[in-house]
């Protein structure tokens, strides 16, 4: 996978592997302040952590995998918030790097409390798609997440749709990359 993002944005990448499968992280994200932050995250599984995780949480595609996902989020939120809430305010599809990945667009209304103790909107855009390799599928995740204000700017817009055209998927039935 390739892309391209800003040169004053850092990068940080992590590999997790197992007898279920490997997951691989990249985050991107630019200098933040502590109220205001954005981040990038993708998240790939590879063909045997792909079946391991569907059949674990019983989920027979990425729509299915996507609101397990935001639940999960919207979950783990509430634990430091019960007060916050999950507002689904868009769904479909995007076609990236010539597969079609589906997303959700969704506001957790007070989801993120900064140092100083104020609560701010948190807006995320999960998207997900499946690659088929001779192995079987590789699923991945793109997740775009950060506070409101700073999400919703039209410079960081512009940075994410940047992102997205620039996106180069390897790992083909072809070529298993």
């Amino acid at each position: 996978m390739e892309f391209e993002f800003p040169k004053n944005w850092s990068v940080f990448t992590q590999e997790f592997s197992n007898e279920s499968g490997e997951v691989y992280y990249i985050a991107v994200y630019p200098p933040a302040t502590h109220k205001r932050w954005v981040s990038i995250l993708f998240v790939v599984y590879d063909e045997r952590f792909t079946e391991f995780y569907m059949g674990r949480y019983g989920l027979t595609n990425t729509s299915q995998a996507l609101l397990f996902e935001a639940e999960r989020t919207y979950n783990d939120i509430k634990r430091r918030n019960e007060h916050v809430t999950m507002n689904l305010t868009e769904r479909g599809t995007l076609n990236i790097s010539g597969v079609e990945a589906t997303y959700l667009l969704i506001t957790f209304r007070d989801g993120y409390m900064d140092n100083d103790g104020d609560l701010h909107n948190l807006t995320v855009m999960f998207l997900s798609w499946t690659q088929g390799t001779s192995q079987g599928e590789k699923t991945y995740y793109l997740i775009f997440y950060g506070v409101e204000e700073e999400w919703s700017q039209l410079r960081i817009q512009r940075i994410f749709e940047h992102l997205l055209n620039t996106l180069k998927m390897s790992g083909s039935r072809d070529g298993d990359g």
